[in-house]
């Protein structure tokens, strides 16, 4: 009977010690300031939208939301030259 209640109370002092660790990790990770979701976004040269700066066209330090509005813009200047 004896070693009965000895196993029964390491158990209960398990089971509360668990408990207490996996409420302490999560306290921890509330408190941790969010990741940014945001980045940061660019003006397209050509037609002014803005667009993540990871996905844009870069050429000569202008942005351009596609290839195609880069060529636009491209012609463009061309025309304006002449």
């Amino acid at each position: 009977m004896r070693t009965l209640l000895i196993i029964l109370a390491i158990i209960i002092a398990v089971v509360i010690i668990k408990r207490l660790l996996t409420t302490h990790a999560r306290s921890k990770t509330a408190h941790q300031p969010a990741r940014e979701i945001f980045q940061k976004t660019v003006r397209c040269k050509h037609c002014g939208t803005h667009i993540a700066e990871s996905v844009a066209l870069k050429v000569d330090n202008q942005f351009y939301c596609s290839e195609k509005h880069f060529l636009a813009e491209k012609n463009r200047e061309e025309k304006n030259k002449t």
